[in-house]
């Protein structure tokens, strides 16, 4: 009766939820914050933060506010509210941006980043690296805070063993042992990645 109790109760210990969950956490963040430089259909991507802001400020949002905001104003003032409603879109739509350091990538590469195209570019780059590296870390937190529940409850397991059945139960606490105690993951070539130390 006793080994059926103890068999019972290593079938009960905490596990560590899948890698799939974690790399779908991953991606949920990245879903929610990335932004894309172009658009696929719809269809297949319905709520994707995708296209180029510049795009929409040549086509359209430069005429509407000079025809509107810069009516009988002279040429420099409205150029003065152009430049600053271009750089209040931008900061708006990247948020998690390093403006130095893309300005930085800007200047080292400017056939890359050539033009107000080039810049948004760069500034699309800084944003989703800070994003991924955001992810990376949440998700590396929220495992190791899981292994280290894991290991908590398993404890707690192993310890109501021993006091109700003594040493008889050693290959049970051994096998508890087994369970992760601290994991690390990190996106690599966009795969996570994981270590755990057992």
């Amino acid at each position: 009766m006793r080994i059926l109790v103890i068999l019972g109760a290593l079938s009960a210990c905490a596990t560590m939820p899948p890698d799939s969950y974690y790399a779908d956490q991953h991606d949920a963040i990245l879903d929610k914050h990335a932004i894309h430089p172009t658009c696929p259909p719809p269809a297949e991507h319905p709520t994707m933060k995708c296209g180029l802001y510049m795009l929409e400020w040549e086509s359209h949002v430069a005429q509407e506010i000079e025809s509107v905001a810069c009516a009988g104003m002279k040429r420099d003032q409205c150029d003065a509210i152009l430049a600053d409603a271009l750089l209040a879109n931008l900061e708006k739509r990247y948020p998690h941006a390093n403006w130095k350091a893309a300005d930085l990538e800007r200047k080292a590469d400017p056939v890359k980043y050539r033009g107000q195209a080039g810049f948004e570019m760069a500034l699309l780059e800084s944003h989703n690296t800070r994003v991924t590296d955001y992810a990376d870390k949440a998700v590396g937190a929220e495992r190791e805070s899981d292994a280290e529940e894991v290991e908590s409850r398993n404890n707690r397991m192993a310890a109501a063993i021993r006091e109700n059945y003594g040493n008889r139960t050693s290959y049970g606490e051994e096998y508890l042992k087994r369970q992760p105690t601290k994991c690390v993951s990190k996106k690599v070539f966009g795969q996570i990645e994981t270590t755990c130390d057992r």
